[in-house]
């Protein structure tokens, strides 16, 4: 069975660095992943549900490398160590189509903070993204690249967490907002800081508080303050499944491939 797009958000073009996403689901297992082309201002987004598929479970753990069985090891409970296997074998699977390599001959490195590259390409950005039975990746090329996807819930102290990291800004305006409009707000606005900290490669390591992105599910540009430097990422919201609420984040200007 050949991947095929089942939605596709195009943003239009403005100048000649607005990104174009394209978003796009992987069927259910078994499936021949046939990827398209992806040109120099192009941000694919790929979303899967995890699979319970035993077959399926089996082949992506072959394809895993002996440092992600250990990571894999470390979990505690089943559910998460098929959750590792599935997104990370997903990951595999889909890097190889757009590489034209087999998924077990690729290797990563890891920057302090843990974001992975691809070892000796640099041209390809990608970052991935689980929880609670979804998986995104995101891909780009010479652009810094981060995504988040979260499951909605309520069962917490919203505004508490909210007054920890977040901005008086975005705080107020969750404030504001009807009672049942909360959650899907704060995930919203959670996703897209957290999509622009991994992008930048720092993750929660960076304050959180310090990041001023927006409770809206809109395209926007943000700018992040590191010492004396300043930073543009584009936010970008994406098409998920209800219950759930994602962001990519990107940097504003390409790299000059090398």
């Amino acid at each position: 069975m050949t991947v095929s797009a089942q939605s596709c958000l195009a943003m239009p073009q403005v100048s000649m660095t607005r990104p174009r996403l394209q978003e796009f689901e992987v069927p259910e297992y078994p499936v021949n992943a046939s990827v398209p082309t992806l040109g120099q201002n192009d941000v694919h987004v790929w979303f899967a549900y995890a699979s319970s598929n035993a077959l399926q479970q089996a082949e992506y753990k072959t394809l895993l490398s002996r440092d992600e069985l250990e990571r894999m090891a470390r979990f505690h409970f089943e559910r998460d160590r098929d959750a590792f296997v599935f997104a990370h074998g997903f990951l595999r699977s889909l890097l190889a189509g757009y590489l034209q390599l087999s998924p077990r001959e690729l290797r990563f490195d890891y920057s302090g903070h843990a974001k992975p590259s691809i070892s000796q390409i640099t041209e390809i950005k990608f970052n991935l993204s689980h929880t609670d039975g979804a998986v995104l990746l995101a891909l780009c090329r010479n652009r810094e690249i981060g995504v988040d996807i979260e499951k909605v819930r309520s069962d917490f102290e919203l505004m508490s967490i909210a007054s920890r990291f977040f901005t008086p800004n975005e705080c107020e305006t969750l404030r504001r907002l009807p009672e049942p409009e909360r959650a899907q707000a704060f995930f919203h606005c959670w996703t897209r800081k957290e999509a622009v900290l991994k992008a930048g490669g720092d993750g929660l390591s960076f304050p959180l508080n310090r990041v001023e992105v927006s409770v809206k599910p809109e395209e926007a540009i943000v700018a992040v303050q590191t010492g004396s430097e300043e930073q543009l990422w584009r936010v970008m919201p994406l098409n998920v499944p209800a219950g759930y609420v994602a962001a990519v984040a990107l940097s504003e200007h390409q790299h000059t491939a090398d």
